[in-house]
């Protein structure tokens, strides 16, 4: 599990060793609501199946957000680290976390509030709107994990490391599945229960992240 550099050795074979892990990375984040809809689907029936299929483009949007959010700010850091220039890679590394904070609380307080009337554009049926509206309010609320999460890995990639994400949101994934078995079906939590299962376990790979880039991409951090 090292950094791969692009600027030494074959840039083919490099980019090849770090698209790869990065392909799957955005693979099995968009699994999660898949995931969540397989099981909600298979222990709560079709109109629990429903609500959860009326929120997808909308936890699309939300996850789709706050990767590209985290690439974007990843961009400036490795300019910096592949400059060698470690007292602006701080600087862009801090300037990403605080811009990361601020717009997840604007678009948390924004989204919590609109999204009533966002179901009622996308036509959600009655029958299924309480649901729908539990489920996706619960992941918007805590759309800052899902971005610092994105944040950590960015910062990793930006250093050349694609392969840590990739574990670390393969074995998030895994207790995802866990944490939704156990809040639907011993906790009886209902589709509410999906939400909950995907924030812990989105947590839960955000507190790996960040302690892996305290151990293993302290340049990120620490002084010189």
């Amino acid at each position: 599990m090292k950094n791969h550099s692009l600027t030494q050795g074959s840039i083919a074979k490099g980019l090849l060793f770090f698209v790869i892990p990065l392909f799957f990375s955005n693979l099995f984040q968009q699994l999660y609501n898949t995931i969540d809809t397989l099981l909600v689907g298979h222990f709560l029936g079709d109109n629990a199946l429903a609500a959860m299929g009326a929120t997808a483009a909308i936890f699309e949007l939300i996850v789709q957000f706050s990767n590209r959010c985290g690439t974007g700010f990843s961009i400036v850091t490795a300019r910096y680290y592949g400059s060698k220039n470690e007292n602006e890679l701080k600087k862009s590394v801090a300037a990403s976390l605080i811009l990361g904070l601020i717009i997840s609380i604007v678009i948390t307080i924004v989204s919590y509030v609109s999204m009533p009337y966002l179901l009622t554009i996308l036509k959600t049926p009655k029958s299924i709107y309480h649901d729908s509206l539990n489920y996706i309010r619960c992941i918007s609320a805590f759309l800052i994990i899902t971005m610092f999460y994105n944040l950590g890995a960015g910062m990793l990639r930006a250093i050349g490391d694609s392969l840590r994400p990739l574990i670390v949101l393969f074995c998030s994934s895994i207790i995802n599945i866990a944490l939704d078995i156990v809040c639907i079906t011993i906790l009886d939590m209902g589709v509410f229960g999906a939400a909950v299962a995907t924030v812990i376990a989105q947590a839960i790979s955000t507190i790996i992240c960040f302690f892996l880039i305290l151990r293993k991409a302290k340049i990120l951090f620490a002084k010189s």
